[in-house]
């Protein structure tokens, strides 16, 4: 049992140094997205319709390191901006897939190839699904909404400021998105590479109808990013899964899951998301086949390919350990804040601030928000209502979107600007039983 452990840690520890280098880089260069292209740039630039608009709508999602759940405020935005069917679809599909950290850790353990056509599938994927979107649905969008308050760049102010939200975003608030789905990708991988046959794949799974679908089996209900699907695949791939069946995992996987689907048909509706899920299954099966026909018997890179060979300690740069530190302490970072906010969801009432000297009556201004599906969607609420002035402490709670803004001379109206500035719908809740309506605080 010992060994199997030790066996499993090590597989494991050898996927985290591969990846650590290229991750790290890939989520700097996130931050440096978030930055310089802001959320208003996103959705003033995918209106329209047609073949034009999923094109422009997928180019703009592919760097995007959102996940399937992270786009959903996104696309709410487009949707209030008048932005079509083609180009939510097409912007739904796309960026799931791919972004710049995924990008990055693809091409190391999967070499840059595989990383290129990745980027290429959904880039096609979107198109194809955007396109489809707007035949099948032709109504016209609803107008676009008028401009929101605080609706503008929303870019920090001075190069040291901006500096500091790159890194909050990516080592930060991205981390802590991806966190959990990358431990269990490399765990999932390690696991894999320790335990499963050499000779899975040419034995008794050898037939390509088993073995592809299978993994699309797998892959359309699953939940997992972009980023934690690369050790699954590179794992399985170690094991002799052709590369064309690893991509159909890497597309299929990110891009839908049970929870993502039914959100987007309560918003896009049925025929839409037909169209969405088809495509997605469609694109990536004709893409491993292509795959497959273009590049023969391709297989890993030299360091990953090799890596059983050498083992951990052997022949390992001293940047990929540097790197492997440094990413291991922003992963339990990100992991333990996780954690946290998962604990503080289980206390009965929020925290009640109390009022200090000189405060007259406390405002308590309770928001209903819809969207909100992840702790990211939380963290990007909370965050952009405590920056508004006056306001000194603001309680979210994820599952019933209920938010509780506390503080003194608050106006509702800004309060819901910030939150519809985000991507999220937000209206003020009504009291419930008198009193101030926050439904636990006592005071009713």
């Amino acid at each position: 049992m010992t060994s199997w452990l030790a066996s499993w840690a090590v597989e494991t520890a050898d996927l985290f140094r591969l990846m650590a280098p290229y991750l790290l880089l890939g989520l700097m260069l996130a931050g440096l997205l978030h930055v310089i292209v802001p959320k208003a740039w996103v959705t003033r630039h995918m209106g329209g319709h047609g073949v034009g608009a999923a094109i422009k709508a997928s180019l703009v999602g592919i760097p995007l390191p959102l996940c399937s759940c992270g786009v959903i405020p996104f696309a709410d935005s487009l949707k209030r901006q008048g932005a079509s069917k083609s180009a939510i679809t097409a912007f739904l599909i796309a960026t799931p897939q791919t972004g710049v950290d995924s990008i990055l850790a693809t091409t190391a353990m999967l070499g840059p190839v595989v990383a290129i056509w990745r980027v290429i599938t959904a880039l096609v994927s979107g198109v194809i699904g955007g396109t489809l979107a707007g035949v099948v649905d032709n109504e016209e969008p609803e107008p676009a909404a008028v401009a929101q308050a605080g609706s503008g760049s929303g870019l920090p102010v001075g190069w040291k400021a901006k500096l500091e939200e790159l890194v909050s975003y990516g080592l930060g608030m991205l981390m802590e998105d991806i966190a959990f789905w990358l431990v269990v990708g490399l765990a999932a991988g390690g696991a894999i590479s320790a335990f499963v046959p050499e000779d899975l794949f040419t034995g008794a799974v050898s037939h390509p109808v088993l073995q592809w679908s299978a993994v699309l089996v797998v892959s359309v209900p699953l939940y997992v990013c972009a980023t934690g699907s690369i050790p699954i695949a590179a794992a399985l791939v170690a094991k002799g899964l052709p590369l064309g069946a690893a991509i159909v995992f890497l597309i299929a996987g990110p891009a839908t899951n049970v929870a993502t689907l039914t959100v987007f048909t309560r918003a896009l509706g049925k025929r839409v998301v037909a169209v969405y899920l088809g495509t997605i299954v469609v694109v990536s099966l004709a893409f491993g086949l292509a795959f497959e026909a273009l590049f023969p018997g391709a297989g890993l890179p030299m360091a990953m390919g090799h890596q059983h060979d050498h083992g951990l300690m052997a022949q390992v740069a001293w940047w990929e350990w540097a790197s492997s530190v440094v990413l291991a302490v922003v992963l339990a970072r990100a992991l333990w804040i996780r954690g946290a906010a998962r604990l503080a969801r289980w206390r009965p009432d929020p925290v009640v601030p109390e009022p200090k000297r000189g405060d007259n009556d406390m405002d308590i201004i309770n928001l209903d928000v819809q969207g909100m599906t992840c702790g990211h969607c939380s963290a990007t609420v909370q965050k952009a209502l405590s920056a508004i002035e006056g306001v000194r402490a603001v309680d979210v709670t994820l599952e019933t979107g209920r938010v509780v803004i506390y503080g003194a001379g608050l106006d509702p109206a800004a309060l819901i600007a910030a939150v519809l500035d985000k991507g999220y719908d937000a209206e003020e809740a009504a009291a419930k039983g008198g009193g101030c309506g926050c439904g636990g605080c006592g005071c009713s």
